[in-house]
C-alpha cells in the first residue's frame, strides 16, 4: 500500500513539473515539494535481492567477500544471508520488526537483541534505527519527517539537503534529479562520521529504480560493507522467515553485549 501511495505522490509532482523535478531555484526559495517528491518516489515495501558483497569490521571480527541474499519488508523486517563457498549460509541476520538476531551457523552461536532499534542507535551514534538501515539497503531516501535546515541544488540538478539530527548530529542527503539518493552522511557535532551510504547507478526493476551499488559505513564499528546488487525482484509475499528465535538446541547470547564490547573494546 505504502509504495502505491508514494508512486501517486511522485507522479503528481513530476507531472506538475512537466515530467521532471522542479528547476533549480535559490535555496531560500526551494519548494518543499522537491524533497517531498524524492521521499515519495515509489520503492517496494517488499523487495528481494541477490548480491556480491565485501564486508570488514575488526571489532566484530568480520571479513568476507562472497555472495549474499537480502529480503526487506518495510517497516523494519530484514533477512540477510551471507553465503559460504559451498552455497550454504555462514551468517544469518534476522529482524522481525522488533528484535534482531545473528546466527553464526558454523559456530552454532545465536545472538539476540530484544530491541533492534536500540542496538542500531547505539552503533550509529543515535542517528539511525532499524528501518533507516532497511531504507538505505533498498535505496529509499531515509529520515522521513525531518525538516531541512538548509538546501541547495547543484549544476547537475542534484539536491543537497541538511537535516538536524539528534544530540547535535548533522545529516546531509544528496538526491539526484530522478529522486534517488546518491549520498547519505551523518556526522557528530565535531564532524566525525557516524553513518554513511554512497550509491552509484540505479537500475530499473519493473518501472521502479533500485540500487546497483552501495557502500555502507558504520565507523564506530569500523564496519564497511560494499554491495554490488546482481538481481532485484519484488515478490508477492515474503519468501523467508524473519523469526529471531534460536534454532532448536542453541542458546541465545546477548547481541547488545556483543555490540557494546565491539564499540568499547572492553
Amino acid at each position: 500500500m505504502r509504495d502505491r501511495v508514494r508512486s501517486a505522490l511522485f507522479a503528481v509532482v513530476a507531472v506538475a513539473c512537466g515530467g521532471r523535478l522542479p528547476p533549480p531555484v535559490a535555496p531560500a526559495e526551494l519548494p518543499a515539494s522537491l524533497l517531498d517528491a524524492a521521499r515519495a518516489r515509489p520503492v517496494p515495501d517488499l523487495a528481494q535481492a541477490r548480491m556480491n558483497i565485501r564486508l570488514r569490521s575488526k571489532p566484530l571480527d568480520l571479513a568476507a567477500s562472497t555472495g549474499a541474499g537480502l529480503v526487506v519488508e518495510r517497516p523494519g523486517k530484514v533477512r540477510f544471508d551471507l553465503m559460504g563457498p559451498l552455497g550454504g549460509p555462514l551468517l544469518v541476520i534476522n529482524a522481525d520488526g522488533t528484535g534482531l538476531s545473528a546466527l553464526l551457523v558454523g559456530a552454532s552461536r545465536h545472538l539476540l537483541a530484544a530491541e533492534a532499534d536500540s542496538v542500531v542507535r547505539e552503533a550509529s551514534g543515535g542517528v539511525a534505527d532499524l528501518d533507516t538501515l532497511a531504507a538505505l539497503l533498498v535505496g529509499d531516501v531515509p529520515f522521513d519527517g525531518m525538516v531541512p535546515s538548509a538546501a541547495s541544488i547543484g549544476d547537475d540538478g542534484a539536491l543537497t539537503v541538511k537535516l538536524p539530527g539528534p544530540d547535535g548530529a548533522g545529516i546531509e542527503l544528496v538526491v539526484a534529479s530522478d529522486g534517488t539518493p546518491r549520498r547519505v552522511h551523518a556526522t557528530d557535532p565535531n564532524g566525525g562520521l557516524l553513518l554513511s551510504a554512497d550509491y552509484a547507478l540505479f537500475q530499473d526493476v519493473g518501472g521502479v529504480l533500485m540500487p546497483s551499488d552501495l557502500i555502507l559505513e558504520v565507523p564506530q564499528l569500523e564496519l564497511v560493507i560494499e554491495v554490488k546488487y546482481k538481481v532485484w525482484s519484488v515478490p508477492e509475499s515474503s519468501p523467508v522467515d524473519f523469526s529471531v528465535a534460536p534454532p532448536d538446541g542453541v542458546a541465545s547470547e546477548s547481541l547488545e553485549d556483543a555490540v557494546r564490547k565491539a564499540l568499547t573494546g572492553a
